[in-house]
């Protein structure tokens, strides 16, 4: 069954922007400027919004307290599916998420100390 031209279009658009989120992804090592001078061409860069905050890559978040896990780093982190998580969460085994702009997020400082007290695995001969 052929496609309607709309249709083509628009998984042209999608695959357009799906390529466009990985060449976002090789940020450069150095923090992105405030300014909204052009990107080089060929590469797209989000804008400066004062309001939102330059962009910002994990590595030039603060670490400590003020640091915010997403949803995906505490999966890659734990190795465990968001519906596990999300019944450790409803049983008091797992920090509970807070609300930043309708996502979930997560101190870094309680799922570390979450970490620290997860139970070494017992090995044959232990006493």
């Amino acid at each position: 069954m052929p496609k309607h031209a709309a249709q083509i279009a628009l998984a042209h658009k999608a695959a357009k922007l799906a390529e466009d989120d990985r060449a976002e992804a090789r940020i450069p090592a150095d923090p992105p400027s405030l300014t909204n001078e052009p990107a080089p061409k060929g590469k797209r860069r989000r804008k400066a919004n004062p309001a939102r905050g330059p962009p910002v890559s994990a590595e030039w978040m603060p670490s400590g307290e003020m640091r915010l896990l997403s949803k995906g780093e505490i999966l890659e982190l734990t190795s465990i599916s968001y519906v596990t998580l999300w019944e450790w969460m409803r049983a008091g085994r797992f920090p509970r998420a807070v609300a930043v702009g309708g996502r979930n997020m997560w101190h870094a400082h309680e799922v570390e100390a979450w970490m620290r007290a997860l139970p070494r695995r017992r090995l044959k001969g232990d006493v």
